[in-house]
């Protein structure tokens, strides 16, 4: 069994300063990374991220096999304390393989025999005194396994057949959210002072979370908690399940940036009426009333289109186009229903003097700016 690196034989240990430099830095974090989390059990357990299927008769049916290349393409992974000047000279794609028999030699550089690992479990467990070099193989390099670490720390990119079974991972993701859960129900059903009893504020903080018509006449304030509630807890769920969604305790610090639910509030306001609009053949958000894009979401944010919109909208270095977007999104008649504490918000926004004015002051300066 063998790690093979651009045709090369990976010698983890070798002290030869190569091509292959960063790439043992690595692969040691990455080991004692693995030993210090799992090191108690010996073992690293992988299972595969679809439940088994059942037939029309309740039965289970057969585990279907997985094949999958032994042999990989990505961009060079690093250590963490990699200097940049070691990033620059070593960076690039690189190309793995790992060998279950003994590597074949062709042209001079070796590959893996055979070509494809097979499957046919529902999980698979890898021991890590004896098999260290599949499970990092597997867990940082193979796209067929999906490892949170390796997609937080290095780059690796998500999706994958598998997972690893990380049992007190998951049982601590479940406690956290239980205790989450009570904050998170005072939060949005509490008495008077809680973060969301205002309606106002309630729906400012759902529109800006991403809930669909929180600001809709038509969608009662109760509604509008339900749906708040329902959308946190299923984030919540996914997050205890695989590592992967929006927790309660982000959505209870989200709460605490005021400036940011404002902005965002005004963001999927203007999606509410029509201002802005997503086109799904294009995946593009657009101005319906000239045709203009604004923003085409890549294929892998398709999921989050609407937080890469505002992570794209309120970053600093795109200011002009988040000027032009509350220009479209702001007439004289909307700022006419905003309560004060919105008015003041986009003033600071459109830095217009606040301190010692009144609130018609204001008002009267915003529909000056917005004509």
């Amino acid at each position: 069994m063998s790690l093979i690196l651009n045709g090369r034989l990976f010698d983890a240990a070798s002290k030869i300063e190569d091509q292959a430099v960063t790439a043992r830095q690595h692969y040691l974090e990455c080991v004692r990374g693995i030993k210090e989390k799992y090191g108690k059990h010996g073992r690293v357990k992988l299972v595969r991220r679809k439940p088994i299927q059942k037939n029309a008769t309740g039965l289970l049916k057969p585990v279907p096999m997985v094949i999958f290349p032994a042999k990989v393409h990505l961009n060079a992974q690093f250590a963490s304390k990699t200097a940049q000047s070691d990033r620059d000279k070593f960076g690039g794609m690189e190309t793995w393989e790992y060998s279950v028999e003994s590597p074949r030699k062709k042209d001079g550089d070796y590959h893996a025999s055979p070509k494809s690992i097979k499957i046919a479990t529902q999980d698979m467990t890898l021991d890590l005194n004896k098999e260290m070099d599949l499970i990092y193989f597997l867990l940082f390099k193979s796209p067929q396994v999906h490892y949170q670490d390796a997609i937080s720390k290095y780059g690796k990119r998500q999706g994958g057949e598998f997972m690893v079974d990380d049992k007190e991972e998951r049982e601590r993701r479940v406690a956290e959210g239980r205790k989450a859960e009570a904050k998170l129900n005072y939060a949005i059903y509490g008495s008077q002072d809680s973060p969301l009893y205002d309606e106002t504020m309630l729906r400012s903080v759902a529109a800006a979370w991403g809930i669909e018509q929180a600001t809709s006449d038509l969608v009662t304030e109760d509604e509008v908690r339900n749906l708040l509630y329902a959308n946190v807890e299923a984030g919540q769920k996914k997050y205890e399940k695989n590592g992967d969604g929006k927790t309660m305790d982000s959505f209870l610090e989200f709460i605490q940036y005021d400036n940011v639910i404002q902005a965002r509030a005004l963001i999927l306001g203007a999606i509410d009426r029509g201002i802005l609009k997503y086109d799904m053949v294009r995946y593009t958000f657009i101005y319906p009333s000239s045709g203009a894009a604004l923003l085409v979401i890549p294929e892998k944010h398709k999921h989050r289109k609407f937080d890469y919109l505002c992570d794209f909208l309120l970053n600093k270095t795109n200011a002009v186009i988040w000027e032009k977007f509350r220009r479209e999104a702001v007439d004289e008649a909307f700022i006419a229903t905003r309560d004060f504490k919105w008015v003041k918000w986009l003033c600071k926004e459109e830095n217009l003097p606040v301190t010692s004015k009144s609130e018609a002051q204001l008002r009267a300066a915003l529909i000056e700016r917005y004509k």
